[in-house]
């Protein structure tokens, strides 16, 4: 098995004693793009005491990956978890690389997701900012536009052919970006490297599951320290229709 390079788990959430049964149980599988800044289930937590989100993410994972490899079937299937929703976060490259492998791994988890009575979650990742494109070489031509459409083209199929629900990160991030006056050049919610978020990038996000997991409007939520808490707030209501 290759060596797995971050694991990041809430061992607190993850202690099925220390799981009240009135919360809602979430289970994220992804990457960094969960676990980043503290991580979206973190961030959940301090929203509402009505969510307990665990995660399994590994640094760059695919699901294909996620699969065949490491713990998060395990503890998917870990009757002791009640799971009520599993969240797919697939490495934000792969809409645009491996769109077909995506969609299967998309179906063969929500087969094994729902037959525990659970209900999946798809994660829209962000496209990653124009800047990034010599961090990415390796990977192929980088047009930030794209891959947005890439991965909203994804999360469309995976909904309308697998009947998950998608819970628009890519969407909200790209509203956001163009409502700034710089459009796609803004870097607020990125990082460096121009793939990971800042930490107002992950406030972003999960606001969005927010919306999506609890059918509420984020406006409103603890700003966390950040400034532009409220415009985050009011653009997620709008794509998430809360």
């Amino acid at each position: 098995m290759p060596k797995t390079s971050v694991v990041a788990v809430q061992t607190t959430c993850l202690d099925p004693d220390q799981m009240p049964d009135a919360a809602r149980r979430i289970l994220f599988i992804g990457n960094s793009h969960t676990f980043g800044n503290g991580s979206i289930p973190v961030l959940l937590r301090q929203f509402s005491p009505d969510i307990l989100a665990a995660m399994v993410a590994i640094g760059g994972c695919t699901l294909h990956r996620h699969w065949h490899e490491g713990p998060a079937r395990s503890i998917l299937n870990d009757a002791r978890f009640k799971w009520d929703s599993a969240v797919l976060q697939e490495n934000g490259w792969w809409p645009s690389k491996a769109p077909d492998d995506s969609f299967e791994y998309a179906r063969n988890f929500k087969a094994e997701i729902e037959r525990l009575g659970a209900k999946p979650v798809w994660f829209m990742t962000h496209p990653y900012h124009k800047f990034a494109r010599d961090h990415k070489n390796a990977e192929g031509h980088l047009d930030s536009a794209a891959m947005y459409e890439n991965s909203r083209a994804l999360a469309e199929r995976v909904a309308g052919e697998l009947a998950i629900t998608v819970a628009p990160v890519g969407d909200a991030w790209w509203a956001y970006q163009q409502s700034t006056a710089e459009k796609a050049d803004t870097r607020d919610l990125y990082k460096d490297d121009g793939i990971h978020a800042t930490a107002m990038g992950t406030y972003l996000s999960a606001c969005v599951f927010y919306a999506v997991l609890l059918g509420k409007s984020p406006v409103g939520l603890s700003p966390i320290g950040f400034e532009q808490a409220g415009r985050i707030q009011k653009i997620v209501a709008d794509v998430c229709g809360v």
